[in-house]
């Protein structure tokens, strides 16, 4: 038998990290079972708050105020997009509407000029001439008016035309800024008609847009008669492009792309040549054709 005062035996290396690894176990074990008690508790806790009174007042409130929320957030969102659709639509309309009095205007305007431009009498036909330069200074010439006096220039041969006949082929090469000469029959003179650009839109919100880039072309010198939204009625580019008739016209196509870049509108580095036209089309006759995107 031991004697009371007799030292214990040390522990060895090993049991010492035997007892070290069942102590870390022990807390673990407790405090797992700790949290879980926790959560049970807590679970309990939020399961007997909703079933109590005001538990399912507050859930129901929630419940419902958020329906309410989200059912009034989407009308208010339907109505604002029905207003916008209503307000595109109104300025589509007013637009076509200024677009068909405009092609009225054009058309009374080519009924009265031409008799005065063919006319015998020079202050008549110089006064007529005077406002169709104006009109065209300011890239509002009818195209309509454009491309009647471009037949008759081209049709135009002055050694066997009568003085009324005469008159009137003059008083257009007048109007086109062509040479008036006794054998004005080339049609080759024809390439001094002033380059004239068409602009094509996708839709109504990128008029504004176009109407600056209008602007532009005007300044560098190209007619502009007008511009025209083609949503719905024809398919626009994936990106922006300039169209050309003639071969002979590609070069001036290519500045036409840079005036639209230099205003910032991104456009195909190269113009695309309208198949199956040519020498039918008015020389120096360009359309530029806005993407959709």
């Amino acid at each position: 038998m031991n004697e009371p005062n007799e030292k214990a035996p040390l522990l060895n290396e090993d049991e010492k990290l035997r007892i070290q690894a069942e102590e870390i176990y022990r807390n673990e074990v407790k405090l797992r079972f700790e949290r879980q008690d926790k959560a049970e508790s807590w679970r309990a806790r939020l399961w007997l708050f909703l079933n109590s009174g005001l538990g399912l007042w507050f859930l129901s409130t929630c419940i419902v105020g958020g329906i309410t929320f989200w059912y009034a957030q989407r009308q208010q969102a339907e109505q604002q997009r029905i207003e916008r659709t209503e307000k595109d639509e109104k300025r589509e309309g007013e637009s076509k509407q200024k677009e068909l009095e405009k092609a009225r205007n054009n058309a009374a305007l080519v009924v009265v000029l031409l008799p005065h431009l063919a006319s015998p009498e020079n202050k008549q036909s110089q006064l007529a001439i005077a406002v169709t330069h104006y009109l065209k200074d300011k890239g509002e010439l009818p195209g309509e008016l454009e491309s009647v006096l471009a037949e008759i220039v081209k049709g135009g041969n002055l050694a066997n035309n009568s003085p009324g006949d005469q008159a009137k082929v003059n008083a257009a090469a007048a109007v086109l800024d062509l040479p008036e000469k006794s054998e004005l029959t080339n049609r080759s003179d024809l390439t001094s008609l002033p380059p004239r650009v068409y602009m094509q839109i996708a839709t109504q919100t990128q008029r504004e847009m176009a109407q600056s880039i209008q602007t532009r072309l005007r300044t560098s010198g190209f007619l502009v008669p007008g511009i025209e939204n083609v949503e719905g009625k024809a398919s626009s580019p994936k990106k922006t492009e300039v169209r050309f008739y003639r071969d002979e016209d590609r070069n001036e196509a290519l500045q036409v792309i840079q005036i639209l870049k230099d205003a910032g509108l991104p456009a195909n580095d190269e113009p695309q040549k309208v198949s199956g036209a040519g020498q039918g089309t008015r020389p120096r006759h360009y359309e530029v054709w806005i993407s959709k995107s």
